[in-house]
């Protein structure tokens, strides 16, 4: 079957960072820090039927995330907790991204190796796995008055996380990251994805977010533009 023009991160995540001459910021491309866009970036990725399978999840996600608005207009607390999450829509959309991102050409350093495989089965078959295989965690970035900031959008990265290889990404006011290591886990297992759909996300102060993320620099760099 050919393959279509698909989308790395859906459409839809860019849409809050769109100003009014539909130009938005993207952190995290191959040749550059960042780079504005005026529309996602997409490859020759998948055909028709496989968008079809991813699209579900997407669809999910959107609902979920953009007209329900789960996170609140302020935090006020060291964690937002999240209830009532289709456990395999949610976790199964996240897997999606990072792997469209291994397969494509245009995220930087994003293979995960055998892990690729192993995630395209568990799309294809709409298996989540437990919450211990490909653990997500996430944490919710505010600024200085502790208001949800969606002011960056990161492609998938591929970092370590202690002793762990793992996928970090950012849209939506969340820092999202999928643990691919097999070993030992790491004590964060209460902020794990839950097959219960609940989901803590501790709270990241967004100046701490640009050193840690290492994107001090760029973001003075698009802020001097």
């Amino acid at each position: 079957m050919p393959l279509v023009r698909s989308h790395i991160v859906p459409e839809f995540l860019y849409k809050p960072h769109y100003d009014d001459k539909h130009r938005a910021l993207l952190f995290g491309k191959r040749d550059a820090p960042y780079t504005t866009v005026q529309k996602g970036l997409r490859e020759r990725l998948l055909c028709e039927e496989c968008e079809a399978r991813l699209q579900v999840f997407e669809d999910y996600f959107a609902r979920y995330w953009f007209r329900r608005t789960p996170l609140p207009d302020r935090v006020v607390a060291s964690e937002v907790v999240l209830r009532d999450i289709d456990y395999a829509q949610f976790k199964l959309f996240l897997l999606s991204v990072v792997w469209r991102a291994s397969v494509s050409d245009t995220a930087p350093d994003m293979s995960l190796g055998p892990h690729e495989e192993t995630i395209r089965n568990m799309l294809i078959n709409v298996d989540p796995g437990p919450k211990q295989q490909y653990p997500i965690f996430a944490a919710v970035i505010v600024d200085e008055e502790g208001r949800p900031w969606d002011g960056a959008m990161l492609m998938p990265l591929r970092i370590r996380v202690k002793t762990h290889w793992a996928c970090r990404m950012v849209f939506g006011c969340v820092a999202w990251t999928v643990l691919t290591s097999r070993h030992q886990t790491l004590p964060l297992e209460e902020h794990f994805l839950a097959e219960s759909g609940d989901l803590r996300l501790p709270v990241l102060p967004r100046k701490r977010f640009f050193v840690e993320s290492g994107l001090s620099e760029a973001v003075r760099g698009s802020m001097r533009e």
